[in-house]
């Protein structure tokens, strides 16, 4: 049995706003994410994400708290297991390495974006983490 590919999502909160990336690349171009990516084998779900972001948007982020581990399929049909984590960051000048573009995004539009499944399948614990994490460590 193939060992499943651990993937790691940062919920990055500001104010009442998520970040969403729109994916730049592959069969799944132009649907929206929470950014991240692929854990290294020996490296911690929190040490993976902060690493992910740094290559991705070129910012240093504060991961906090696990919110949701969703299983799924990648675009090659492989078994994927993505830790979704809440964060905070210091600033916002964010690249676009791996995205076409980003969008902060508050609830009452979170659901017009085409989600990737996974992503979507955390949308409802969303509502929760912005009520809960308003004021801690927002982007400035």
């Amino acid at each position: 049995m193939e060992k499943k590919i651990r993937v790691t999502g940062a919920i990055i909160v500001k104010g009442d706003k998520v970040l969403a990336g729109q994916r730049g690349y592959g069969p799944l171009k132009g649907k929206w994410e929470f950014p991240g990516g692929k854990a290294k084998e020996h490296e911690s779900d929190k040490d993976a994400l902060t690493r992910e972001i740094k290559e991705e948007l070129e910012i240093d982020i504060l991961v906090d708290k696990l919110v949701a581990t969703v299983n799924a399929k990648d675009a090659q049909e492989k078994d994927i297991s993505i830790s979704f984590y809440t964060a905070y960051c210091a600033d916002e000048n964010l690249s676009f390495n791996a995205h076409d573009a980003f969008l902060w995004v508050d609830m009452a539009h979170i659901e017009e974006l085409d989600w990737l499944p996974a992503d979507k399948a955390i949308i409802s614990d969303i509502e929760k983490i912005l009520e809960n994490n308003r004021k801690k460590g927002e982007c400035k």
